[in-house]
């Protein structure tokens, strides 16, 4: 029997923030209005473990890795000084201009982005990727002169950010594959509208009696 075909990621894009709000103990998370942050070159998501080992009779009794946290970078095509100070704590001023702080404290937010999967035939799919409580730090900057002959685009690389656990349900992370079994069409279209949740499955019947 032929092996079903499956959709591999081969692009990037919708590279989306929404402010957090709130992150009560006892309650549920709120979010802001979606901020679009950039056409978007690359995401790396970095999987952060605590470990613990027990040895035992001169052997590995037992071990345990509990997942922390998750790092991100992103290589964006252009932040503007707008989104980078919303973003980053920095402030705009009256003229334009984006004033630069060691007091400055970046925001608490959720991140999405999408990813296109490979394809045989019919229309496109998608991965879709929220993470839901993190924040980014100031990056590095290049500037390089103009060279005879070429143009050199002098992108945004290297903003990472540390995303953790909600105080409110304890989650990190949530995705869905469009090509996945009962993935939700009604989710997938509101992806950048506000972070989608996990749907916890149904509950079994009662049997008969």
């Amino acid at each position: 029997m032929a092996d079903t075909y499956v959709g591999k990621p081969i692009g990037v894009s919708n590279l989306t923030w929404f402010p957090l709000t709130a992150d009560p103990a006892e309650g549920k998370a709120t979010y802001g209005t979606a901020v679009k942050l950039s056409r978007l070159i690359e995401v790396t998501l970095d999987p952060q473990f605590v470990e613990g080992l027990l040895e035992s009779d001169n052997s590995i009794e037992d071990q345990i890795s509990l997942l922390q946290s998750v790092d991100v970078t992103i290589n964006a095509s252009q932040l503007t000084d707008a989104i980078r100070a919303n973003l980053l704590g920095h402030t705009m001023d009256s003229t334009g201009g984006m004033l630069v702080k060691p007091t400055d404290a970046p925001q608490l937010g959720a991140l999405a982005f999408k990813a296109l999967l490979s394809k045989e035939t019919g229309t496109d799919k998608h991965v879709y990727i929220v993470l839901y409580k993190g924040r980014f730090r100031e990056f590095s900057e290049t500037f390089s002169t103009v060279e005879k002959g070429t143009v050199k685009y002098q992108t945004h690389t290297g903003l990472k950010g540390t995303f953790v656990a909600r105080d409110s349900d304890g989650h990190i992370m949530y995705r869905m594959r469009e090509d996945s079994a009962g993935a939700s069409s009604t989710k997938a279209s509101a992806w950048f509208t506000s972070p989608q949740e996990y749907t916890p499955p149904s509950p079994p019947s009662p049997p008969s009696p």
